[in-house]
């Protein structure tokens, strides 16, 4: 089926470029990298929730710190998936609304990636 999409694509894609000015070629561009991005995310979704549900994954409830005194919060989620593709990591999201009013951030987060079979810091 993705085939008969993509060579249909490709057929339309040539009628287009022969019948459409650049701004709307550009647009078709946009919705067509759209389209495939979804795609692929749909079916990464659909292979980390199967990973989840036999049990290969570890992800322990999210711990939460408040910084009252700065009307802040941390949040640290850490995950392990083993397997063929093991892979370790924390996810670290801090939601501070008043940084608003600094010109910065409200919700900064940043991933940190672990070397699954030594703990090391990944690249």
């Amino acid at each position: 089926m993705t085939a008969t999409f993509g060579v249909l694509g490709v057929l339309v894609a040539v009628f287009l470029v022969k019948q459409l000015n650049t701004y709307l070629l550009n647009w078709l561009v946009v919705i067509v990298l759209l389209y495939s991005a979804y795609t692929m995310l749909s079916k990464q979704k659909e292979e980390a929730l199967e990973i989840y549900s036999e049990g290969k994954a570890k992800v322990p409830l999210r711990t939460n710190i408040d910084i009252d005194e700065k009307n802040g919060q941390n949040l640290y989620m850490p995950a392990y998936v083993g397997g063929n593709q093991a892979a370790a990591g924390l996810k670290i999201v801090s939601v501070y609304p008043d940084n608003i009013s600094k010109g910065l951030l409200s919700v900064p987060a940043t991933v940190i990636t672990l070397d699954a079979d030594t703990g090391e810091l990944g690249r």
